[in-house]
């Protein structure tokens, strides 16, 4: 995998822009009067940390993050220049087969301590997957399939598979990641998990993912997520 970098959980604290990382891109009222709020996350806001010039594992995944949390780690792979190229540079979200020992199941939820988010529309995002390398920032990128998973209330509601192709029969020193568009079973979930396919590829790829894009509905009592 590539050598990482994430600080600790960031903490949620206030209900704020500042606390979740980006932006929304807009925000609007549902049919039912709740307020949903759109995001394009890019984990660029996330700090990285370094030994010399090189990014260094995540001690811990990178938590909440945009009003959901994320049980995967934060990587900055700067600009791509070899391995998987990220949508958005620097930094992209990942797990590998040391990942799930360590870590539990790689995804992303809308219940944690003090969210003010009850469920989301997970939309699309991009990925590609590498050969598993610990030690630099780079590794050959290698073609793979990923198993995205949605569930509501801990039942599984939707499942779909995502493809990521380099383009070249042999591993190759660098790839654009390819997107998934996920189906309409992913609206109104409250946690999506990830699984790279194959045990031979989930043994020796790491999954680098980029650019989230969902929408958020908030709990009942709250209009906004204010700066």
């Amino acid at each position: 995998m590539y050598a990482a970098s994430a600080l600790a959980t960031l903490a949620l604290g206030a209900v704020s822009v500042a606390a979740y990382g980006e932006q929304p891109t807009s925000s609007w009222k549902g049919s039912n009067g709740a307020t949903v709020v759109s995001y394009l996350t890019k984990f660029d806001n996330v700090e990285a940390g370094l030994i010399g010039s090189l990014p260094v594992r995540p001690i811990s995944p990178l938590g909440p993050y945009n009003s959901l949390s994320f049980n995967l780690n934060a990587l900055n792979v700067g600009q791509g220049l070899a391995g998987v190229k990220p949508q958005s540079a620097p930094n992209v979200v990942s797990f590998d087969a040391t990942f799930q020992p360590l870590e539990g199941e790689p995804s992303f939820t809308s219940d944690f301590d003090d969210s003010i988010v009850d469920s989301f529309n997970f939309k699309s995002f991009y990925f590609g997957c590498v050969l598993t390398n610990v030690e630099t920032a780079a590794s050959l990128t290698d073609d793979c399939s990923i198993h995205i998973t949605g569930y509501r209330n801990g039942k599984e509601v939707a499942s779909q598979d995502g493809t990521f192709d380099d383009g070249s029969l042999l591993p190759s020193a660098s790839a654009a990641m390819d997107k998934v568009t996920l189906n309409s079973g992913f609206k109104n979930v409250d946690k999506v998990t990830f699984a790279i396919n194959g045990v031979l590829d989930s043994t020796l790829d790491a999954a680098l993912l980029d650019n989230f894009s969902y929408d958020v509905t908030l709990k009942k009592g709250y209009s906004s997520i204010t700066a």
